[in-house]
Formats: structure tokens, C-alpha cells, sequence
């Protein structure tokens, strides 16, 4: 069987804790470093070797920038035709950038604690003092961790128990303002709203507190239903000319500086000209930018709370040339290009890629440009190759590291035809 273990080095001797066991594979962390086969980057992380967060974290600069372009040429390499991948550009600090927290709850000898979950797992490890996490967050949620905990909190013990399970904390660029969300497993304890009250006076720059509540366990943070807002339910972000508000509940990029330049790079490609088609629009974080440089722009969204929040920021950003169609991109996109026949269609899709269908429909089409922003190699790949097939050619690839110390790496790619 292959085995997979974060945080392990090429070089490195390692006796490793398994996480999980499957019919080809065992998946792992390093219990103990026998002998390092090379130089180990310094960093300010108590937690390496439990949590899996950053399996780079050990990594030279050097090694993770040679690491994530060989995951590109790699994807790339069934392509007849591909664009030289220049050097990774990496618009951000190696610690300290990450915007958004992620937390789960588990019941302690002292009570509620936070930790992250384990690759592939539903253990939860210590992750406190993340050197990735924004400071102000960090030092937010040890606040909101020992205040729940002083006041005994419910915590749900396993996946059948009620009780609080996931915590989510935004806090924008400038610093300003922090969102928190609170999701139990079941109904919220009745006296939760009154505990929480008090961490908006507790806690610098927390606006607003959202409780929500979900039927069991989803291992999905952001899962649930809003049953009680305390403050502001909403996180305003201001990126270049732009301003963006936006729920708990949705999704942003967690590296704000780094996605200004991703949004620049794309926006640079794009050019300008008289229709755009964006899919996959989320809350507008490229569409307000696109509507700026096209007459026309059609956004398409499948998320209700995105739909929303994209049609409420074109608003107030003063766009009436940018127009939302709610909908899941496969079941949209057609007729979209049919009706509006662009000039461009840019498409941000989830970690899994576009996937054949949208490929053929977009081969379909008479649309001459394509960019494609891609947060996994391996997708970008298959959904490339694929737009190769049906004519176009990639003559633009731009390689950015959003998130140092992981192994994620974001591509723009231009496909013309």
C-alpha cells in the first residue's frame, strides 16, 4: 500500500501515526522524526507534527516553490500544447495571512476546547497559537475559547450528541471587524444568546455573533441553519475600488491580499470588451471588477446567500451593467451563452473543476476566450485538456501561491481560440 504522511520530507526517516486505512492506502502524520534527510525550515508552529493543516510547513521556500510548480507540470503533462509555467509568484507572508478561522469543538477534562479536525478523520487536534491565522483572530478566539469554557458550555462529545460543534471566525483586511459563527448539533442552548452577549464587548473588533444549528454531524463548518443573530450578520471587505459584504455563511478567499492580486492578474487577462460571462460568481468578488471593464456582465450563482449578497454589492457599488442568474452553472449555462453570446467567459469553480459537461457546452459555444482559475492542479488538468480538445488553445498560465506552508496552489489560465 502507498502511505501518505504530512509533514514528512523527501529524505526524511519517520515513524508515522495512522490516521486512516483504506484498500490502496494508509493515511498518516509524523508520530517522530527518526533523522531528517535535510535542511527543516524554522517556523513558529507548536503543533507540526499534529495537526495536518500545513504539510509544508518544514519546507524551505526554495523546495515548496519547486514542490508546487511540479504539481503543475505534472497535471499538465497530457496536453499537446501547453504554456511555459513561469516562476510561483507569491504575493503574501509565509505566516500570519489567513483571514478566515475554522474550529470544532470537543469537550475537555476543563471543558470546551477548539482544535481542527484530522485529514480524513473525525479527530480533533490542539491548533492554538496557528502562526497561519491572522494574530488578531488568534488572539479572538483564545478570548472566545476561555470565556465558553468558564461558563460550561455544552459541547457535542460525538457525532449523536447535541451540543456545540463548530466555530468560524472572518475578520477583513483592514483588521476592523470580525464575524463570529457558532453552530451546534441541534437546537442552540437557550442560554447561549445571553453568554455570547457579552463577548461582543469582550472581544476587539467583533461586530456580530450568528447561531446556527444543524440536525448532526456534516464535518462541514459552515453547515446549518441561522436561528439567532446577535450585532451584524455580515462582514464588509474593501479590495481595490470595490466593497463587498457578505455572510458567515459564504464563500470569500481567507487571504484577502493574496486574492487582490488573483483578481488583478484575472482582470489583466480579461481585458476589456462588450459581453462577460462569469460562472461560478460567488459574491461578486471578480464580477464587480469585470462590470467595470465590459458593457455587460452576466453572473451566474447557484448559492441562494451568495445570489444575494452579489446582487446587493452590484447595488451598492453602483453596477446596473452586471445582471445575476441563480442557478447551478451546468443547469444554466447554456442558455446563457446561447442568449448572450460573450466575448468571455471566466469560470472560478470549486476544487473539483468545471467537470466534463460545462467543458462540452462551453466547446459548444462560438465564445472565443476562456479563463479559468483552478485551485488544484489535477483539476486543471483534466478540465484543460479537455478545452483543448474542443478547439481552444492555452496561450497564458499564471502559477500563485495564496496559501504558503500548504500544498494549494492557484492557476489563472487563458484558453483563446
Amino acid at each position: 500500500r502507498a502511505v501518505l504522511c504530512s509533514q514528512a520530507l523527501p529524505g526524511d526517516e519517520v515513524r508515522v501515526k495512522v490516521d486512516r486505512v483504506s484498500r490502496g492506502l494508509i493515511q498518516g502524520r509524523v508520530h517522530e522524526l527518526l533523522f531528517s534527510g535535510g535542511k527543516r525550515y524554522r517556523h513558529p508552529c507548536p503543533h507540526e507534527f499534529h495537526c495536518t493543516g500545513c504539510p509544508l510547513l518544514s519546507a524551505s521556500p526554495e523546495f515548496e516553490q519547486r514542490f508546487k510548480l511540479h504539481r503543475i507540470e505534472t497535471a499538465l503533462a497530457s496536453w499537446p500544447e501547453r504554456p511555459a509555467v513561469p516562476e510561483l509568484e507569491i504575493p503574501t507572508e509565509l505566516f500570519g495571512y489567513r483571514r478566515l478561522a475554522k474550529q470544532v469543538f470537543q469537550a475537555g477534562p476543563r471543558g470546551a476546547t477548539l482544535g481542527s479536525f484530522v485529514a480524513g478523520t473525525h479527530q480533533v487536534t490542539s491548533n492554538r497559537g496557528c502562526p497561519i491565522l491572522a494574530p488578531d483572530l488568534a488572539e479572538a478566539i483564545a478570548r472566545i475559547e476561555y470565556t465558553l469554557r468558564r461558563a460550561r458550555v455544552r459541547v457535542a462529545g460525538d457525532p449523536a450528541a447535541s451540543g456545540l460543534r463548530y466555530l468560524t471566525l472572518r475578520g477583513n483586511l483592514a483588521g476592523q471587524q470580525l464575524l463570529l459563527r457558532l453552530t451546534s448539533i441541534g437546537q442552540p442552548s437557550a442560554a447561549l444568546p445571553a453568554l455570547v452577549n457579552n463577548l461582543l464587548s469582550d472581544v476587539p473588533g467583533l461586530t456580530g455573533i450568528v447561531l446556527a444549528s444543524t440536525g448532526a454531524e456534516e464535518g462541514n463548518v459552515f453547515a446549518g441553519k441561522v436561528v439567532h443573530t446577535i450585532g451584524t450578520s455580515t462582514v464588509t471587505e474593501h479590495l481595490g475600488a470595490y466593497t463587498y459584504r457578505f455572510g458567515s455563511e459564504s464563500f470569500f478567499q481567507v487571504n484577502p491580499l493574496a486574492a487582490a492580486r488573483l483578481f488583478a492578474l484575472a482582470g489583466e487577462l480579461a481585458g476589456t470588451g462588450e459581453r462577460c460571462l462569469e460562472a461560478y460568481a460567488g459574491v461578486g468578488a471578480m464580477t464587480l471588477p469585470l462590470a467595470a471593464r465590459y458593457s455587460e456582465v452576466l453572473a451566474l450563482e447557484s448559492d441562494p446567500a451568495a445570489v444575494t449578497a452579489l446582487r446587493r454589492n452590484a447595488e451598492a457599488n453602483g453596477l446596473g451593467n452586471l445582471h445575476v442568474l441563480a442557478g447551478k452553472v451546468e443547469e444554466t449555462l447554456a442558455a446563457a451563452l446561447e442568449s448572450q453570446r460573450p466575448d468571455l467567459v471566466l469560470a472560478d469553480p470549486p476544487r473539483k473543476g468545471l467537470g466534463i459537461g460545462t467543458v462540452e457546452q462551453l466547446g459548444r459555444s462560438k465564445v472565443p476566450r476562456v479563463i479559468l482559475l483552478s485551485c488544484d492542479p489535477t483539476a486543471l488538468g483534466r478540465d484543460g485538456a479537455g478545452l483543448l480538445s474542443q478547439g481552444f488553445k492555452a496561450t497564458r498560465l499564471v502559477a500563485l501561491d495564496q496559501f504558503p506552508r500548504t500544498a494549494h496552489v492557484e492557476t489563472v489560465t487563458l484558453f483563446e481560440r
